[in-house]
């Protein structure tokens, strides 16, 4: 009789191990984009191309980085769009039309393309020139310039659809450029020019809190914020010559700024992205047609690398989430120029370019 127990208790076991391994294989990701079962996950570029009215979309390569057109690429959007975001999981992807409205769509996990989402654009009523989204999906953030507010909408899970959050919108201390969430959905980071960093924390409902403004180094701007992965560090591309950097505090977000900035880069330095393991950060220098490189110190602060050539007048960048490849939209080319990145010094090797709309003005990856 307990020889039977044991034996069941051991069979019992088994099963259960054998389950959850299936379920690990399904839930956990390697940096080659598979499901731990060796089928490779597909990846997605999507550019926001002002001049011509639409979104482009493309597949990746995840073994060279190359770009092939996305499956209805491209995709209509409404009047001068100029900013694209996607969530984590490449669900839902918004962009921001500076004639009215977020267009919002639904992405195709197979093949790239778009379809949009019911009732989009949203708000059509207003002019945005940014918009952010949750890391979860749970909301999207639009700045609009002519009243300098941030509005704030609920993500409906099933279909994408968007809907105001209580409190919307929210003024700002200036006239928005671009807008940021940070990695863990915690805070709103809005880049206002000359008149530096407004900070919001996001609460439970998607609502905004302001925490404060910071405002810039004298003779310098707030044209881009992005946090790094950690949440501990916020670089704001300064548009003239330079990179401020911050700490962020964990429990408001407020920011402090850290021994040595502003960090020189190349001329007009408007665009950033970090690496998925926080160690490199890499800007676009829409004056001097180059991206540097910095490597990111333990306490935030930056080590310059050997910046590169870009296209004409690079304004937005974006890593693809294995950290093996940079794409660089060039709002004054109509291309993307493709690197290749160095996992040791992040150094950048050209790759190639792939067309784009007219003035792709901002560019996003997803998984």
């Amino acid at each position: 009789m307990h020889d039977r127990r044991k034996l069941w208790l051991g069979l019992c076991s088994f099963l259960l191990l054998a389950a959850l391994g299936a379920g690990c294989n399904g839930f956990f990701t390697d940096e080659n984009g598979d499901g731990g079962d060796g089928t490779v996950q597909p990846r997605f570029v999507y550019t926001a191309n002002s001049g011509s009215d639409n979104v482009s979309g493309f597949t990746v390569d995840t073994s060279t980085g190359s770009l092939t057109a996305a499956t209805g690429s491209p995709f209509g959007a409404g009047v001068s769009p100029n900013s694209v975001g996607a969530d984590a999981d490449g669900t839902f992807l918004y962009a921001a039309n500076q004639g009215g409205g977020v267009s919002g769509y639904v992405i195709n996990r197979s093949n790239g393309g778009l379809a949009q989402a019911a009732g989009s654009p949203f708000a059509s009523a207003f002019d945005f020139v940014a918009v952010a989204v949750d890391p979860a999906a749970r909301f999207v953030y639009a700045a609009q310039d002519g009243v300098a507010a941030v509005f704030g909408f609920s993500v409906t899970a099933s279909t994408g659809v968007l809907n105001a959050v209580p409190g919307s919108p929210v003024a700002l201390s200036g006239t928005p450029v671009r807008l940021s969430v940070d990695p863990a959905g915690r805070f709103v980071f809005v880049a206002l020019g000359a008149d530096g960093t407004d900070v919001f924390r996001i609460n439970s409902d998607g609502s905004l809190t302001f925490v404060e403004n910071e405002l810039p180094t004298v003779g310098r701007e707030a044209r881009e914020v992005i946090v790094e992965p950690r949440g501990s560090f916020a670089y704001v591309a300064d548009g003239v010559g330079g990179v401020a950097a911050y700490s962020v505090n964990a429990s408001t977000g407020a920011l402090t700024v850290i021994s040595g900035s502003p960090f020189a880069a190349g001329s007009e330095p408007v665009g950033l992205a970090v690496d998925p393991d926080g160690d490199f950060l890499y800007v676009a220098n829409r004056g001097s047609n180059t991206v540097s490189v910095f490597s990111i110190g333990s306490n935030g602060a930056l080590t310059a690398g050997t910046p590169v050539g870009a296209g004409s007048n690079p304004v937005s960048l974006a890593v693809d989430p294995s950290g093996r490849f940079l794409y660089v939209a060039n709002e004054g080319s109509d291309n993307i120029s493709l690197y290749t990145i160095n996992a040791t010094s992040g150094a950048l090797s050209s790759a190639g370019t792939a067309s784009a709309g007219t003035s792709p003005e901002s560019i996003v990856v997803t998984p």
